[in-house]
């Protein structure tokens, strides 16, 4: 079995989502709601009860600058938690994967560093994770350190997010162009990890992006992948006036990849491209949107966007509603002549199909399939003479919460059904989500 502690953060949810669990077992992830990595007691109960063959150690106090005035939380998640882990790690026989960053150098190497090059910390969240490197080192002879650089993933805040958002808000953009690094994807990154993992390669290790560049270059590689209209000008750290000062040069290079006979991640910018395609992939069928939800977690619970007004996703406001469908059910296959929907499943686990029936469509006649629920978060919006339905997966009911630009009117309903199995479709609903 292994445990991934920070499982709600954009790194732990890529290794919860991409670890072929036939291979090395159960992966079963922690968010900070479920295990706080500071609380001693609580890493005890897990640990024991558990007992994990590996712990990915993602958990950490990310916000950089906030770090410098929290010192202690910052100490207390990076080094007094880590010690910890280490510990129980040993005692329960656990080989320890700790995640570390690119921070723990100084900067001042233009050629950027390597795993032997001796670590020099800048700033208090540099500092803390490195020691927490230490503890582990200390501790433990069955461990992965894994230094990587400017992550970026589908889940949760990051660069990518912001300047992609920002790009169509603002008409201006200032992004500082003298800090070097490797933006890493997340996804190859938890590929890569697995690969570490299943080989048992233990050490030190750098693992990021292949290519390098400064903020204000990958700003500007967002900005042109977004068709972003806002004008991005590059910036000194020192006009930023941030409060933890951040290493000139970081970028990551490794020769223990080589050594192991192990390539390199994708260059940053095939990172960026798989970023966008998982975020917001092209749909198949004219019309169709879809686009991935960011569940937002904190001690109180958790929150997530789901439509805005500013999406113009609808024309205009006529219903909202909510439906519950047991397992194994099909449910709503048809169609609408004068109503959008906008689909959202915030329970259960749903296998959703889509046919154009609209003649006059460039798409006419093509099924797509999607897949939504607890295990990926999204919204759907369906335009009018698209057929629709969907079948429930799994042993749990699912429900549907959905927008309509139509009021249901039960004298003359807007809804035609359509067999789910009308050979004209010829869709089989056994088929997986591709």
């Amino acid at each position: 079995m292994i445990l991934v502690t920070g499982a709600g953060g954009q790194l732990g949810r890529d290794i919860i989502r991409l670890f072929p669990t036939q291979k090395l077992g159960k992966v079963k992830g922690f968010t900070r709601c479920e295990w706080d990595v500071t609380d001693l007691r609580r890493s005890q109960e897990i640990m024991y009860s558990q007992k994990p063959d590996v712990v990915i150690h993602c958990a950490a106090y990310t916000q950089v600058d906030d770090c410098e005035q929290n010192r202690s939380h910052a100490y207390a998640v990076h080094v007094t938690a880590s010690r910890n882990l280490a510990i129980l790690c040993k005692e329960v026989g656990a080989r320890l994967i700790y995640i570390s960053t690119d921070y723990v150098f100084d900067g001042n190497k233009k050629e950027g560093y390597v795993e032997k090059d001796i670590p020099r910390p800048i700033n208090v969240y540099g500092k803390t994770k490195r020691l927490g490197e230490r503890w582990v080192e200390r501790v433990l002879t069955d461990f992965l350190i894994i230094r990587t650089s400017w992550l970026f993933g589908t889940c949760g805040n990051n660069f990518v997010r912001t300047i992609s958002s920002k790009c169509k808000e603002t008409s201006d953009l200032y992004v500082v162009n003298d800090q070097w690094g490797c933006p890493t994807y997340t996804g190859h990154l938890a590929q890569k990890m697995f690969t570490l993992i299943q080989k048992d390669i233990r050490g030190i290790i750098h693992v990021a992006a292949e290519g390098f560049c400064s903020w204000y270059e990958f700003a500007c590689e967002i900005a042109r992948c977004v068709k972003g209209k806002a004008h991005i000008h590059p910036i000194s750290s020192e006009q930023l006036n941030r409060r933890a000062k951040r290493p000139t040069y970081s970028m990551l290079f490794s020769n223990r990849l080589k050594m192991e006979g192990e390539g390199n991640l994708p260059h940053w910018k095939e990172g960026l491209a798989a970023y966008f395609k998982e975020v917001d992939p092209l749909p198949a069928i004219e019309g169709v949107k879809w686009r991935k939800l960011v569940k937002h977690c904190d001690d109180r619970g958790t929150f997530m966007e789901v439509v805005r007004d500013d999406d113009n996703w609808l024309e205009r406001f006529g219903q909202l509603s909510a439906s519950m469908t047991y397992p194994g059910v099909i449910k709503a296959f048809h169609y609408h002549e004068h109503q959008d929907d906008i689909w959202y499943f915030p329970y259960g686990n749903v296998q959703v199909v889509l046919h154009d029936l609209r003649e006059d469509s460039p798409t006419y006649r093509v099924t797509e399939v999607y897949y939504m629920g607890e295990e990926n978060p999204s919204v759907l919006l369906i335009p009018k003479k698209v057929a629709h339905g969907y079948r429930v997966l799994g042993n749990q009911p699912a429900m549907i919460v959905y927008l309509t630009t139509k009021s249901y009117q039960k004298e003359k309903p807007d809804e035609f059904r359509i067999p789910y199995n009308d050979p004209k479709i010829g869709f089989d609903w056994e088929t997986k989500f591709r």
